[in-house]
């Protein structure tokens, strides 16, 4: 049987997956709860962002993280790769950017929260996040706020490829994942 260039392509991703061992597990746990308890950081990354605050942030973020989340999913298990811990921590930094003015202080810091986690990573795991996973980051700022765009009625061809590279892009981490136990692990409100 003969394989499909994107076949070929994804299993080879899937074979270069790096996973997260146990002892990186922890030791990443604990830096994250050091930038959790950090007053330049904690501040405004800890929690999650404060809806009655803010009522407007689901507007432009889709998809919501902060450091106490990535927290929990690492104290249980829930990330099988370093890629998917990356892709989350990016998150941070590209809510941050969708939801602030790009030269504010916030947005600014949550550059090097995102610059000193991967730096972090790195040290405990060897992995060296990629700029193509980078990129992900900001297609997704991109998506996310050309949604309130696209309601109005005004979709332009580029916020559609983007999107569609979005959507390449996690469907490569998710087949990258170990199939067989990828969806074992439930995803909860508390993960």
């Amino acid at each position: 049987s003969t394989t499909t260039g994107d076949e070929e392509e994804r299993e080879k991703k899937k074979s270069s997956v790096v996973r997260l061992n146990k002892r990186s597990t922890e030791q990443l746990a604990n830096v994250i709860q050091g930038f959790i308890k950090s007053k330049e950081f904690g501040k405004y990354f800890a929690e999650a962002v404060n809806i009655e605050c803010f009522p407007d942030y689901y507007n432009f973020v889709s998809a919501p993280m902060d450091l106490d989340t990535i927290h929990r999913r690492l104290s249980k298990g829930f990330y099988r790769s370093i890629a998917s811990l990356c892709f989350d921590i990016t998150l941070i930094y590209s809510n941050c950017d969708a939801y602030n003015p790009s030269d504010s202080k916030v947005v600014k810091l949550s550059k090097q929260l995102r610059d000193r986690l991967f730096e972090e990573v790195r040290i405990l795991t060897g992995y060296r996040h990629e700029e193509s996973t980078s990129s992900l980051s900001t297609t997704t700022t991109t998506t996310t706020t050309t949604t309130t765009t696209a309601a109005s009625g005004r979709v332009n061809k580029r916020d559609v490829e983007l999107r569609i590279g979005v959507f390449e892009r996690v469907l490569d981490l998710v087949l990258a994942e170990d199939t067989n136990q990828f969806f074992s692990v439930p995803v909860t409100d508390d993960v």
